[in-house]
């Protein structure tokens, strides 16, 4: 059919008492956006390329009780999304779903694996603060009548279960436009795993995660999450976050050049949500190492150390409680001068209104 390759099979037992009925379905290399063409687009979005792959089988018996179920695999490849300009927000080389025998009847779908291969996103923050490519979607219009006679959900929802979730390569890049010196972060090397996820009460996840932010910085993270009741438990790594990627939101506020600095973080995240309550703590430490900063306009020293190491931190919300039992400094420097004026230099730092902003040297570009 359009050049894709299309196949039907199968069999039945029409004098049964089951009805027992197979349908083998293979599609190859169907070009999605050939049919997309026939169907309305409200968004500023284009589907550029995708190819799908479909080896499906449908199931169905009447006895000895009614099964309607569907198996097999879907492959989305080559799938990239643009804007009008040109401009790319999403290249997708690979997406595959492996379905497992579920039953449709009774609203439960189980995925054997789901695999997401180095997918590519871009963001980007505009002037008036909105975001690409979400600012080109069409925003869908409400039918009042509708509304009015919508039916109740229903109270036998959808059992979902995925067996194997992992996205691996992934890289996201967000260009944010509008601060006065624009600023990009880049994560790179984007690892996401998780198993035994279930909609089912009382089922937790096991989840893994690591990405590299810019050049050094480090993200990972490994636990459990639930999602009714929602929880999430998790032990956090950062490591060699550098303070001077983000020089351009310190610069909208302050006078404050980073010309050194890497943050650090370990310890363990716990978050639960349960109807209006929601609860979150975190138990670690944290610290900046080789700090170093200068006044923007004059290129003078303000405050330098070795390390600054916060222990044994316990943060926790609702209610609100802060404790750092041990807070440790090591060779800082803070240099202090009063102007002939009596001024502090230090008092001259934060921007009002009216500050100009000077260029920051910082290279603002995605890192390659």
């Amino acid at each position: 059919v359009n050049g894709t390759p299309v196949s039907f099979d199968g069999g039945t037992k029409p004098f049964a008492d089951s009805l027992a009925t197979e349908v083998d379905f293979h599609l190859a290399g169907i070009d999605i956006p050939r049919y997309l063409a026939y169907i309305p687009n409200p968004t500023g979005l284009t589907l550029v390329s995708a190819l799908l792959d479909v080896d499906m089988r449908l199931t169905y018996q009447a006895a000895p009780a009614t099964h309607l179920s569907l198996a097999g695999t879907l492959v989305l490849r080559d799938a990239e999304i643009m804007d009008g300009e040109k401009n790319r927000y999403l290249r997708l080389p690979q997406f595959s779903v492996v379905l497992s025998d579920s039953d449709l009847l009774r609203k439960e779908i189980i995925l054997d694996e789901i695999v997401i291969d180095a997918p590519q996103i871009d963001l980007i923050r505009l002037s008036d603060e909105r975001i690409l490519p979400f600012a080109l979607l069409g925003q869908p219009e409400s039918d009042p009548a509708d509304e009015a006679g919508s039916e109740p959900p229903s109270t036998d929802p959808l059992r979902l279960t995925i067996n194997r979730f992992s996205l691996k390569g992934g890289e996201l890049t967000f260009l944010d436009q509008a601060l006065d010196t624009p600023a990009a972060i880049a994560l790179r090397q984007i690892e996401l795993s998780v198993e035994d996820f279930s909609t089912l009460p009382d089922s937790p996840a096991e989840l893994s995660a690591s990405w590299v932010v810019n050049r050094t910085g480090q993200v990972s993270g490994q636990g459990t999450m639930t999602l009714e009741p929602f929880q999430v438990s998790t032990h956090l790594d950062v490591k060699a976050l550098q303070l001077a990627d983000f020089q351009s939101y310190v610069s909208e506020y302050t006078h404050v050049l980073v010309a050194g600095g890497s943050y650090f973080l370990q310890g363990d995240l716990d978050y639960s949500a349960s109807g209006d309550e929601s609860a979150l703590r975190f138990v670690g430490q944290s610290g900046i190492d080789g700090l170093q900063t200068t006044d923007s306009l004059n290129g003078e020293s303000l405050l330098k150390w070795g390390r600054l190491h916060l222990s044994r931190i316990d943060v926790a919300a609702s209610p609100l409680k802060i404790a750092v039992e041990e807070i440790s400094l090591r060779d800082m420097d803070a240099q202090v001068l009063i102007g002939e004026d009596g001024s502090l230099n230090w008092a001259a730092l934060v921007r009002d209104g009216e500050d100009q902003h000077e260029p920051v040297t910082q290279d603002t570009e995605a890192p390659s």
